[in-house]
């Protein structure tokens, strides 16, 4: 589990954004487009 403090949401938009730093735009449109509702929400902020 996370540490104590730790949101979740937090450690996601860590790693979305890590994970986007090293895509193409074109392979970071076509994850969006496979991902649901709040998932995607939070890829696209990140």
């Amino acid at each position: 589990g996370l540490s104590n403090g730790v949101e979740a949401e937090v450690v996601i938009a860590a790693v979305f954004s890590a994970v986007k730093a090293e895509l193409s735009q074109e392979r970071i449109d076509e994850i969006t487009g496979f991902l649901p509702g709040e998932i995607k929400q939070m890829w696209r902020q990140a």
